[in-house]
């Protein structure tokens, strides 16, 4: 064996002990060709090329777009703990006000086409949560309307409620983990509507973001749009990464 595949298998080998170990779990992004490369003392190179035979024994996917994250006055929200939890993290004084929580038709003309799976229309409805964050002074920055699948503990929330005011814990108590999705950013202006529920002027212009997330197995798991204040809330996007 070469010294270039040599130190090519001893990459791989400790890449899929820790995936296989659960070091690294579903969903976890692996750090950048950069940083492997300098983590293994190799070439981009060399990393390259033991990612692809990670990807080959489908251990990893990889894309050259990794994605985007939200942050709050340039604080990042991690969207996997739920941005209640990451702002409380962060030291940010936020409150969110559920504003209800009800069983709603599947609109299939507001989600997208990959949310509406088999398994999340064996349900004949959603659950829909909409929600408010504000700043201490009351100010609104953002407002959100959350459709989940109604199956399982989910189907009665409009009974129950959230667990802890959280969506993020109601859907670890559920079971159920986001592993991956999509987001789409946009700016919007508000309409009458939106603009008396976030009380500002109709036509003031706000970042209007939609995610959609699956769980490991493919399955949907939520659907957010969003209206976000673009004097607080910015969408950043790194790219040339691994997962």
């Amino acid at each position: 064996m070469s010294i270039g595949a040599h130190k090519r298998s001893r990459i791989v080998e400790t890449l899929a002990r820790a995936i296989r170990s659960g070091e690294l779990k579903p969903g976890d992004q692996l750090d950048g060709e950069n940083e492997l490369a300098r983590r293994f003392a190799v070439s981009r190179g060399t990393i390259r090329h033991a990612l692809q035979e990670l990807q080959q024994r489908n251990l990893i996917a990889t894309r050259s777009g990794i994605g985007s994250f939200v942050t709050f006055d340039g604080v990042a929200l991690d969207q996997s703990l739920g941005w209640a939890r990451a702002l409380r993290s962060a030291g940010n004084d936020i409150t969110t006000e559920v504003l209800d929580i009800a069983s709603v038709p599947w609109d299939t003309t507001a989600l997208p086409p990959e949310a509406l799976t088999d398994a999340a229309l064996a349900a004949d409805h959603a659950v829909r949560v909409r929600r408010i964050r504000r700043l201490p002074d009351g100010t609104a920055v953002s407002y959100e309307s959350s459709f989940l699948p109604a199956t399982g503990i989910l189907a009665d929330l409009p009974v129950t409620g959230l667990i802890d005011g959280s969506i993020w814990a109601t859907l670890q108590r559920a079971g159920i983990r986001p592993v991956s999705g999509s987001q789409q950013v946009r700016l919007v202006p508000l309409d009458a509507d939106d603009a008396l529920i976030l009380d500002r002027p109709e036509g003031c212009a706000f970042l209007g973001t939609a995610r959609t997330s699956f769980g490991a197995d493919g399955g949907f798991v939520e659907h957010v749009a969003a209206l976000l204040d673009p004097d607080h809330f910015r969408i950043v996007i790194n790219f040339g990464g691994t997962l």
